[in-house]
């Protein structure tokens, strides 16, 4: 598949609902593009989108993290592709785009979270070098 991949722009905001929809999030345009003009603000986060044929097909999200007890990394905050653009090289470009944000800023290591169901989420990091550190659960609590 032929893509270029760029910033990501106001404009993407109905193109990320839709991709988010297929992966079963509950997103609107107005809170998606506030949430993007923060990161576009924000020079600790980095997002691109890939554009094949005009039509932005995949979106990565990526940010600086601090933990007192370790190095600071990069961690991918996001990566949805349409259905159609899986397998076809895309998420790589998109995390490869990161990896590169994230070596201008001198950090040497890239972290990811996935669901523990998604196991073919799972094999592609795998496949791009990424390696499973440990297993977590997330716990929240509504304020």
């Amino acid at each position: 598949m032929d893509v270029i991949v760029r910033e990501v722009a106001l404009e993407d905001s109905e193109a990320i609902c839709n991709l988010l929809e297929q992966l079963g999030y509950n997103a609107f345009v107005p809170e998606t593009a506030e949430r993007i003009k923060a990161v576009m603000a924000d020079e600790m986060h980095c997002a691109f989108v890939a554009v094949a044929k005009g039509n932005v097909v995949g979106w990565i999200h990526g940010f600086f993290a601090i933990r007192i007890e370790s190095a600071p990394f990069v961690e991918i905050g996001g990566l949805v592709l349409d259905t159609s653009a899986r397998g076809a090289g895309v998420g790589r470009r998109l995390v490869e785009q990161v990896m590169e944000w994230s070596k201008q800023r001198s950090i040497i290591k890239l972290r990811v979270r996935t669901n523990s169901a998604r196991s073919k989420t799972h094999q592609f990091y795998q496949n791009l070098g990424f390696t499973e550190t440990k297993e977590q659960k997330v716990f929240e609590l509504k304020l």
